[in-house]
């Protein structure tokens, strides 16, 4: 009967590191999956900053533009003129 009680006793401690391992390993796969969604967060961060500046770098390039064609429109019909002359 004591045999019995320690072959027990032995088999729970054996589940027991078992189970403890088992959630080690699956507290270790959490908080990497963490980590890569915090990696993934950032960097959806530091895109959209990045092409913010960029639409805002091209709305820039588009007024720009557009006071230089209408500065363009201005000055051609008077280059014609004086070529008429």
């Amino acid at each position: 009967m004591h045999s019995r009680a320690l072959s027990d006793a032995h088999k729970a401690e054996m589940d027991l590191l078992a189970a403890r391992t088992a959630n080690d390993l699956g507290q270790a796969s959490l908080r990497a999956a963490g980590e890569v969604l915090e990696a993934s967060r950032r960097h959806v961060r530091e895109t959209t900053d990045m092409l913010d500046e960029k639409i805002d770098e091209v709305n820039r390039l588009r007024a720009n533009k557009k006071v230089e064609d209408k500065e363009h429109a201005i000055k051609s019909p008077v280059r014609r003129v004086s070529l008429l002359v």
